[in-house]
C-alpha cells in the first residue's frame, strides 16, 4: 500500500495526475506502458557536464521518488518543491490573464531549461501549462510532466500530444523526427496562453502587453534555444520592461491546493 496526500487531481491524456505539497504523481493507464517506460528512462538518464550544471538544473528537472504498479496502472511519483505551482492552476487563479511582467520571467526560466535541453540533445515535446510548475517566490520553473514524449534530436518521435502537434512545424509532422522547434514554439505559446490570447491575434492591440513582447510572441522561433534566449534576454525584455527588477507575485500554494488523501 502507498498513501499519497494531494491538493488537486487532474486528468491528462495518459491518465490522471495528483499534485501534492512535495510530489506530483502520474497514474498512467497500462495501454501507454511504452510511453511511461520511455519517460522514466529519460528522467533517470539525465546527464550533466559537471556538478555546477547539475546543481543548477536539477531544480528544474524531475526527480523520481517512487515507481509503482497497480493492476490497471503504472505510477510515477516525482519530487516537487513545496512552493511550486502548476501553470494551469495559476492561469485559472488569475482569471485567464496573467500580468505580462510575470509572463516575462516564466518565459526566461523556460528558455534557460531549453538551453540545457539543447546541450543534452533532447526535445521534450510537451512544454505546456499542464507540465510546467513555477515558483512565484523565486521566479523559477520546473518541467515535471510530459516526459513520455521526449526524444533525442534527430530520433523518431513516439507520439505527440495534441497541442504540440498543432504547434509543430509541418516538416516535423511529416518526418516524425524530434526537433528543438517544438519546444521553442511551445514556450512562445505558453506566453500567449498566459496572456489570455492563445493565437496571439489580439496582442498587438492589447495596451497591457508591451509591443516588443507582443511581436516576439507572434513571431517564429530561430530554431536554436541559445539564439532565442539571447535575443529575448538582451532585446525583448529590456525593450518591453526597462531595467531588470523583481516583481512580487502574491500567491501561495494554499490558495490552489487543499490536501486530501488517496
Amino acid at each position: 500500500a502507498y498513501e499519497l496526500r494531494y491538493g488537486l487531481k487532474a486528468p491528462f491524456e495518459l491518465g490522471m495526475q495528483y499534485i501534492g505539497a512535495t510530489h506530483v504523481t502520474y497514474v498512467v493507464e497500462k495501454q501507454y506502458a511504452d510511453l511511461f517506460e520511455a519517460g522514466v528512462r529519460t528522467i533517470k538518464g539525465m546527464r550533466f557536464a559537471n556538478d555546477k550544471m547539475k546543481d543548477e538544473m536539477q531544480r528544474s528537472l524531475p526527480q523520481v521518488k517512487a515507481q509503482l504498479e497497480t493492476k490497471d496502472s503504472l505510477v510515477l511519483v516525482l519530487e516537487k518543491k513545496p512552493e511550486l505551482m502548476r501553470l494551469r492552476d495559476l492561469h485559472e487563479k488569475s482569471s485567464g490573464k496573467v500580468d505580462p511582467r510575470h509572463v516575462a520571467w516564466v518565459m526566461s526560466s523556460l528558455y534557460n531549461i531549453a538551453c540545457y535541453m539543447r546541450w543534452a540533445g533532447l526535445s521534450h515535446n510537451d512544454i505546456s501549462l499542464d507540465t510546467v510548475f513555477v515558483s512565484p517566490q523565486h521566479h523559477g520553473s520546473a518541467v515535471l510532466g510530459g516526459w513520455w514524449y521526449a526524444a533525442g534530436f534527430k530520433n523518431k518521435l513516439r507520439a505527440l500530444p495534441t497541442r504540440s502537434a498543432q504547434l509543430a512545424p509541418s516538416d516535423v509532422l511529416r518526418s516524425h523526427i524530434a526537433d528543438a522547434r517544438v519546444d521553442l514554439e511551445s514556450i512562445r505559446a505558453i506566453g500567449r496562453e498566459l496572456l489570455g490570447d492563445p493565437l496571439g491575434s489580439g496582442l498587438s492591440w492589447n495596451k497591457e502587453v508591451p509591443k516588443q513582447l507582443a511581436s516576439w510572441l507572434r513571431s517564429p522561433t530561430s530554431a536554436d534555444a541559445l539564439d532565442d534566449y539571447r535575443a529575448y534576454k538582451d532585446h525583448v525584455l529590456p525593450g518591453s520592461f526597462g531595467p531588470r527588477r523583481f516583481v512580487k507575485w502574491d500567491i501561495d500554494t494554499t490558495d490552489l491546493y487543499q490536501p486530501r488523501s488517496i
